[in-house]
């Protein structure tokens, strides 16, 4: 997120003091933030509360507690998968945002489902058994990692809000996590580190993501999309008057 973030500041797609709302958010989303000198956001989560941040409140993404259009900006960091109805939480982003979402989540693509039969990528955050929670909506349960195709995003903001030609820019690249090799007592060894052991494994894996990134970066794992939603035109069957009515980009009767 952090380098995404970089990215987005220097096209000035957001400023640093606009007000900035945060969903399935945690410790380290205040750390880089704070490192970017950003100056007037506030982080949810479904936990009741969360160490050292101040500036924090409870919420379920899924039901956000705030009116429509309520942050000029709203961004989510790898925490939409840990929902039971991604979708759902897409969309409540969507609703309280005014100017732009950011949004940091998985891509499905043929090379990802070949890396999670090849154990390189999980398709279940196992580590939630161990943990004791962080899983499907923060229990400990591991949840289903869901992962979004570029069409999936179209289709899903088309369905909520028909009204506006939606402006997405989408950024993709692989990465690698070494946690997905790491054993825990209740699941053990990823199957590739009992038969090659992990500093082998390690390598592998970095070689291949190396050579992915070179040849295939818009198949990669590591997913983002920018909806620039001020910016997003009225479809042109719209009339003046629908569009003077319209909240959200959805029309109110």
């Amino acid at each position: 997120m952090e380098e995404l973030l970089k990215k987005i500041l220097d096209l000035k797609w957001i400023n640093r003091d606009d007000k900035i709302l945060i969903v399935c958010g945690n410790q380290d989303d205040d750390k880089v933030l704070k490192k970017l000198n950003f100056t007037n956001y506030l982080i949810t989560s479904i936990y009741k509360k969360l160490p050292i941040v101040k500036n924090y409140q409870q919420a379920d993404a899924q039901q956000l507690p705030f009116k429509d259009q309520s942050f000029k900006v709203v961004m989510v960091n790898a925490g939409l998968h840990h929902c039971d109805s991604p979708h759902q939480a897409l969309n409540e982003i969507y609703r309280v945002a005014k100017d732009t979402l950011i949004v940091h989540e998985a891509q499905d693509t043929f090379l990802v489902r070949l890396m999670v039969k090849l154990g390189i990528a999980l398709d279940y955050e196992t580590g939630a058994v161990a943990c004791k929670g962080g899983g499907l909506n923060n229990t400990n349960i591991p949840n289903y990692v869901y992962r979004w195709t570029k069409r999936e995003v179209v289709k899903t903001l088309n369905s909520y809000d028909p009204t506006r030609i939606h402006q997405i820019h989408f950024f993709s690249n692989f990465r690698y996590y070494l946690d997905y090799f790491e054993p825990n007592e209740y699941l053990g060894k990823n199957p590739l580190v009992k038969l090659f052991g992990k500093n082998l494994v390690k390598i592998f894996v970095e070689f291949i993501v190396l050579v992915l990134n070179s040849a295939a970066k818009d198949q990669g794992n590591d997913f983002a999309f920018v909806v620039q939603k001020r910016l997003s035109p009225f479809q042109t069957w719209i009339t003046p008057k629908q569009k003077t009515g319209a909240l959200l980009g959805r029309l109110k009767s």
